[in-house]
């Protein structure tokens, strides 16, 4: 019974609301490492693992919103002796499966953090995984965890390894270089340099380690250390960005714009820069796989090649390289999104530049430094119902960084540029809103702006000309966004107060309203507004979410509701009166009053991390778009109709295994309903579908016959159960699948 319990948990390491109702667009052209198992390239990238398959051409992006990946950012890949995968993230260590499953392996196999940053194989013995607290080594089940060394030095700031079987491990530890047997004991190789960064062991017993200090270079460790650079080897450079050995011991070493590979013996280097491979000019290498059939990562894609080697009288080497595969599967270029804008059903979005989507979210144009005098760091954004878009770069007030400002129209930007053309003094931007002030969204409206220079304050822009607040006692000296009451009176929410204004005089509600730092603030469908707050534990100012009911305020905090975090960055209604709000640091509050959720990314949803920076609904479909901090775009609908843009093969697995979608609703109260497919190309299979508790005990059986292909939805009625998590598992003879469900209070 204890072994069901162990790999009943590991097979539910997924997440909570992983269905069809989630999408997560990535930008995934950043490879961060390479793996080859059979014939398929497993390429970690910053925003998911990508499988290239090098027959049909494929490529497969498995991310949290579609798949059980515990991260988006993969730090590191290994395959081990059965030619599985195993990713490095910071959520775990992520075991591929088949389909979209992986079994993700953190304290629940006794991992002191879940945060891994290493993993590499050592055949016959097992993986080697780095954490940020401990040094490890995963056999099967069985973990051996090294937190200390035996002079007593925490073993917590691990930056490579380098398995050498089947004698032990080679680390890199601040300045130190280091090995492990699997006798437990330490040995120093009183490494020389500075900063080892990269490690590589030939069938000459001989130690290379690459130097990320800015000398660069690399020593090598036989009877003593040496140290090479481009002065005294044949390296063309000395920024070496990585270094790796194929199996037959030749050296690999990665440059910024090219490598170079130095063969066993040492006898013989061959040289390829950006110089003459004419495809790796002004692309920056990231990672290598070195073999006869080799790849490199780039920021830009994938490039295998094939390495052909001759003997006629010398020795000479050939490098094939292949077209540049494009690994990214959505039109972002960053996952550092910042703003989303949502006007007629296009989406403008606010990344490296501006890039303007239609509705089945296909890029139609992107704006960037190319083609603005703006950066590509995107601050404050807006776009008007003419579609013009108002832009400024990021600027910050507190250490006087100024960012330019100005708008694109027509496929043509024109920068603002204060005197000259405002009449008084710009110098940075905080935020930009349009008003539409019309019956119709697509005829009148004004402009606001949140600027900052010799004087600090709001204007706007009716079509014709700029306006300016007066200076007086209780006017803002900015704003971060404000909305309009049911009776026609603008409320602002600043970093200095709520404000509210009639037309004719500001009030400012300093000492009465909850919040004094106010960074965001929506109004419900009952007219009620909503203000999120950021807390100041120096000045003693609480953030948290306020409500006024147009006589009351009212602060919602962790003693009254069960918001996750009291900074709270974005609020958003949607069309059936839900409200989002996100947080700094403890993911989403979902209300529909007086019902509330949270959604995380520990156990309730995709969610990449819980640093929400702004949500925006999409009132024409009630797509719920939520920008997570350097994690892309993730799209929510509680109905799981979301147009992804995105054409992807479907995974073979899916067309032989049965499915098994997410209960609906989920969390529920009363009632719920279990949705699965058996694929057509079965014959009538035995299936069974069962409930458990967190204890792995079975409390309920809803389907236990013999079913045809087809789709079958079973209801299900919680009689006699406690609120709280549960499992449902779909057994169709071979196959299994375990998803998790909340029965709410």
């Amino acid at each position: 019974m204890k072994k069901f319990y162990f790999i009943f948990f590991f097979l539910v390491s997924g997440f909570f609301l992983h269905a069809q109702n989630w999408m997560n667009m990535t930008y995934t052209n950043t490879v961060t490492a390479i793996e080859r198992s059979g014939t398929n390239w497993w390429v970690g990238t910053t925003g998911g693992l990508i499988r290239y398959d090098t027959v049909d051409k494929s490529v497969t992006l498995f991310n949290r919103g579609n798949s059980e990946l515990p991260a988006n950012y993969i730090n590191d890949l290994a395959v081990d002796d059965k030619g599985t995968l195993w990713a490095a993230t910071k959520n775990g260590l992520a075991r591929y499966e088949s389909g979209r499953q992986f079994s993700v392996f953190s304290y629940n196999l006794g991992f002191y953090s879940p945060h891994v940053f290493r993993v590499k194989n050592e055949k016959g013995k097992g993986l080697w995984v780095v954490t940020d607290s401990a040094l490890c080594l995963l056999n099967g089940y069985n973990l051996k965890r090294y937190t200390v060394d035996s002079t007593g030095n925490r073993l917590d700031n691990i930056s490579f390894i380098y398995p050498i079987s089947p004698h032990g491990v080679i680390y890199s530890q601040n300045n130190r270089v280091m090995f492990l047997d699997h006798s437990d004991k330490f040995s120093d190789f009183h490494y020389p340099g500075i900063a080892p960064c990269g490690l590589a062991y030939n069938g000459l017993n001989q130690l290379h380690v690459m130097d990320g200090s800015t000398n660069g270079g690399f020593y090598v460790q036989t009877s003593q250390w040496n140290y090479y650079n481009k002065d005294n080897s044949p390296l063309p450079d000395n920024q070496i960005y990585d270094l790796k050995n194929d199996a037959a011991m030749n050296l690999y070493f990665l440059h910024k714009n090219g490598f170079s590979m130095k063969t066993a013996t040492g006898d013989y280097w061959s040289i390829e820069t950006g110089d003459v491979i004419s495809v790796l000019e002004n692309k920056y290498t990231t990672a290598i796989y070195p073999d006869t059939l080799g790849a490199l990562g780039l920021v830009g894609g994938l490039m295998p090649y094939t390495l052909k080697e001759n003997w006629d009288g010398g020795y000479s080497s050939h490098f094939s390289f292949l077209k540049i595969v494009n690994l990214n599967k959505s039109p972002l270029k960053t996952n550092d999104v910042r703003n989303l804008v949502i006007r007629k059903g296009k989406k403008y979005i606010g990344t490296r530049g501006v890039a303007v989507w239609d509705k089945q979210n296909h890029l139609i144009v992107r704006y960037d430094s190319t083609s603005t005098v703006l950066t590509n760091s995107m601050g404050p954004m807006d776009v008007d119902a003419f579609g013009r878009i108002w832009v400024a770069d990021v600027s910050n007030r507190q250490t006087s960084s100024p960012g330019r400002f100005g708008v694109i129209s027509h496929g043509k930007f024109t920068e603002i540029k204060g005197d000259s053309i405002l009449g008084f003094y710009v110098e940075g931007v905080d935020a930009i809103q349009w008003e539409t002030t019309g019956l119709s969204p697509d005829t009148t409206g004004i402009l606001w702006i949140s600027y900052w220079g010799k004087h600090n304050g709001i204007v706007w822009y009716d079509g014709k000309i700029w306006n300016i607040f007066p200076d007086t006692t209780y006017a803002p000296t900015g704003f971060t966004q404000f909305v309009t009451d049911n009776n026609g009176i603008k409320w602002f929410a600043t970093m200095s107060g709520i404000y509210s204004y009639d037309g004719k005089k500001f009030t400012r509600y300093w000492n009465v309203a909850p919040i004094h730092q106010a960074t965001c603030v929506a109004k419900d469908k009952e007219g009620n507004l909503w203000f999120g707050g950021k807390p100041d534990e120096h000045s003693g100012w609480q953030g948290g979410l306020a409500k006024f009911d147009g006589s009351t305020w009212t602060l919602y905090d962790r003693n009254n509701s069960l918001i996750p975090d009291m900074y709270v960055t974005s609020i958003a209604v949607d069309t059936v009166g839900g409200i989002w709000v996100g947080t700094h640091s403890g993911g989403i509050l979902k209300m529909l009053w007086p019902h509330m959720m949270v959604i995380d990314h520990r156990t309730d949803s995709p969610l990449d991390n819980d640093f929400i920076r702004k949500i925006i609904v999409d009132h024409s479909t009630n797509d719920i778009w939520i920008l997570n901090n350097n994690a892309g775009i993730f799209v929510y609908n509680e109905k799981g109709i979301i147009s992804t843009g995105i054409r992807e093969k479907l995974e073979t697995s899916n067309q032989h295994f049965a499915t098994l979608y997410q209960n609906y609703p989920n969390p529920f109260t009363e009632n719920t309903t279990i949705s699965y497919v058996i694929p057509g190309n079965q014959n009538a299979i035995h299936v069974e579908l069962s409930v458990f508790n967190l204890l792995g005990q079975k409390v309920n059986t809803l389907v236990n016959t013999t079913q045809n292909p087809g789709k079958y939805e079973v209801p299900f009625r919680p009689d006699r159960l406690n609120p709280g998590i549960y499992f449902y598992r779909l057994n169709t003879g071979n196959h299994s699948v375990i998803k998790k469900m909340l029965l709410a209070h």
